[in-house]
């Protein structure tokens, strides 16, 4: 049997899951595919930590637009500032049309909106390492020898080419 002496994860706080979907932008949402396996998209999101709610842009003909229409059960994850933490939020998720802007289409841009129904996450705290010092082992400074710096890369020879012959 095998024993890890390494630190256990942790259960993050309320206010540590909220902080961490402040920080960050991108995240992964799961949606479900027709055969009940998730189908994973990065995504960039916004989070109102206020309403608890979580907001993604996508387009009517995007995969995950339809099977949020099938099928609005959805989650995100959110990877923390090191590979150690991590926020997830679940939810069902609802299409808005977005009408606003110039340029959009219509029926064709629109915002995937949950408010988080489950907000959970963990962290792996990791002791910092006292940094090592390090033995010079360098010798101490002795009278240059001469070189013969023909044989240094990039370098010019200062000797003539009847020298460089002999």
């Amino acid at each position: 049997m095998t024993v890890n002496a390494g630190p256990a994860p942790r259960t993050l706080t309320d206010d540590e899951l909220v902080d961490l979907l402040d920080a960050q932008r991108f995240g992964v949402l799961a949606t479900v595919k027709r055969s009940g396996h998730p189908h994973l998209s990065t995504v960039l999101y916004q989070w109102d930590a206020k309403e608890r709610v979580i907001r993604v842009s996508t387009t009517a003909d995007r995969l995950k637009a339809r099977q949020i229409r099938a099928d609005p059960k959805v989650s995100l994850h959110v990877s923390g500032p090191d590979v150690w933490s991590f926020a997830v939020v679940e939810g069902d998720a609802e299409l808005v049309e977005t009408t606003d802007g110039p340029d959009l289409e219509p029926d064709r841009r629109l915002t995937i909106t949950f408010t988080a129904t489950r907000l959970y996450g963990t962290a792996l705290d990791i002791p910092k390492a006292e940094p090592r010092k390090i033995r010079s082992t360098a010798t101490p400074d002795l009278p240059h020898a001469p070189t013969n710096s023909a044989s240094v890369p990039g370098r010019r020879s200062s000797m003539s080419s009847e020298q460089v012959t002999r």
